[in-house]
């Protein structure tokens, strides 16, 4: 049996990149095979913003992350996440339930490469899934690959997501992001941040109605922009309060029209997103 990959040029692209990467690392050693490291996190937030959709709440809501790393030495690692919402109102009943309405998660390989002093490349893939059980007549299958890369230095930090759903129905996006960790002192540490999302025509066109006019960008456009300040203080040995506030900002001018003629009460082209929790590493 051929297996044949019918994904577009930009997308099989990234799978050789990936597999050129993962070559390139085969060298690398470690001494720390098993390790397991872990957090969970809870907070609540103003408004919600989705990385692939944009702003889809402007009242109060509550999410719980589980992440976890296990070292595979010289293989590398695994990694991945669990998160789920819940809301604190019922302005979308008609669309979710309240608690626990939607919860995604994924499971990827990973591997990294020193490329000088103080500078590492990670790299990560591996299945993305949404479990969206609390919406009405929701599709149950929503899932597709997810591919992180990270470029660390002790000056910026680079990074971009990309997510490509094959169901319920295929579409991408893609987010991209600068930040710059600040220690203010041994406990407090300030993260400035930066951050675009592309999406491809048909993530465009679920999320504003049609798709871009001018698709000038790999078959997509920019879609908005999340910008912002994260503060990291640590009250413990493993246990932080964290706390966020960004600006969520609608770039591209055809999604701005979109959402201005939308009647949804969360339909804002530009707003303000804070959130606040606490993480425990274990």
């Amino acid at each position: 049996m051929r297996f044949r990959y019918k994904g577009n040029t930009c997308q099989r692209g990234l799978i050789a990149y990936v597999c050129i990467l993962t070559l390139a690392a085969a060298d690398i050693k470690a001494d720390d095979f098993g390790a397991l490291h872990a957090s969970v996190a809870a907070e609540v937030a103003s408004a919600y913003r989705s990385t692939s959709s944009g702003l889809l709440d402007t009242r109060p809501v509550a999410t719980q992350t589980l992440n976890w790393h296990l070292s595979l030495g010289e293989y590398g690692y695994l990694e991945g996440y669990a998160w789920a919402i819940s809301a604190f109102h019922n302005m979308q009943r008609e669309s979710h339930r309240v608690l626990f309405y939607d919860t995604e998660g994924a499971i990827r390989y990973g591997f990294g490469i020193p490329l000088a002093e103080g500078m590492f490349l990670s790299t990560s893939a591996g299945p993305y899934f949404d479990l969206p059980f609390g919406y009405r007549n929701a599709h149950m299958k929503c899932w597709g690959p997810y591919v992180v890369q990270r470029l660390a230095s002790p000056w910026l930090s680079l990074y971009w997501k990309g997510l490509w759903l094959v169901e319920p129905a295929r579409r991408g996006r893609v987010a991209f992001g600068i930040e710059k960790k600040v220690a203010l002192s041994d406990r407090l540490v300030l993260t400035p941040f930066a951050e675009t999302v592309w999406m491809d025509k048909r993530r465009f066109g679920r999320r504003y109605g049609s798709e871009p006019e001018k698709a000038d960008m790999l078959g997509g456009s920019f879609a908005y922009t999340f910008i912002g300040v994260k503060a990291k203080w640590a009250i413990g040995e493993d246990l932080s309060i964290v706390a966020t506030a960004a600006m969520c900002d609608v770039i591209n001018n055809q999604a701005r029209k979109a959402v201005r003629h939308s009647n949804a009460y969360y339909a804002k082209n530009d707003w303000p997103v804070v959130r606040l929790g606490i993480e425990y590493f274990f």
